[in-house]
């Protein structure tokens, strides 16, 4: 039997755009492994923290040991999260959204990888530039929640927006040390993450349960 090459090249050029549309689809449209109950309640954990801080760390502690205190603040809630989102993926997602998944995942991680950094250099110069960490934690965190706004419900990008002026005001304060004060990080975070949550049970999980 004669290979009709035209064919093969139609069937290849057909599979292709295939895949592509297959691309385009987990990379476009309203992400849903993040749910409002684990985001919220981050924002709780935030608003604790900042409510028990002088019974765990003093009154008044020092640059350090305030950045070590809401490090482990913000692991466990990425954790939490995580976790949730994790189980979702093995437990719940069909094939399509474990590939949206990860590709949400691929465009926060950035966001996660440069606080890190940031708080590893920091702690490593030490000083009064410690000061600054609450400021740049939340502009780099407002970058990541930008970066997966297309991925997100709508009014995500003001909270995006809240993020970078807070961060902005945080860092207006840091040669005060004023930025170091437990609220601003209860605030900024706490309250953030449980307008988080609430956008996303307005817009995607009321409407579920309707």
């Amino acid at each position: 039997m004669l290979v009709d090459t035209q064919s093969i090249m139609e069937l290849n050029r057909a599979i292709r755009q295939i895949s592509e549309i297959h691309d385009q689809i987990h990379r476009t449209g309203i992400y849903r492994g993040i749910r409002s109950f684990p985001v919220a309640l981050a924002g709780v954990v935030g608003l604790l923290a900042a409510a028990f801080q002088h019974l765990i760390i003093g009154l008044k502690p020092k640059p350090r040991l305030f950045v070590y205190y809401w490090v482990c603040v913000a692991v466990f809630n990425i954790i939490m999260n995580f976790s949730m989102i994790t189980w979702r993926y093995f437990t719940k997602e069909l094939p399509r959204e474990r590939r949206k998944t990860l590709h949400v995942a691929e465009q926060f991680m950035p966001c996660l990888a440069a606080g890190f950094v940031v708080t590893l250099g920091a702690l490593f110069m030490g000083g009064r530039i410690l000061n600054l960490l609450p400021g740049l934690w939340a502009i780099i965190f407002s970058m990541g929640s930008f970066a997966t706004r297309p991925y997100q419900p709508k009014r995500s990008g003001w909270i995006a927006l809240y993020y970078l002026l807070s961060g902005t005001v945080l860092l207006s304060l840091a040669p005060s040390g004023k930025s170091l004060n437990p609220w601003c990080m209860g605030i900024v975070f706490g309250v953030g993450h449980i307008m988080s949550g609430g956008v996303l049970y307005w817009n995607l999980e009321r409407k579920r349960e309707e």
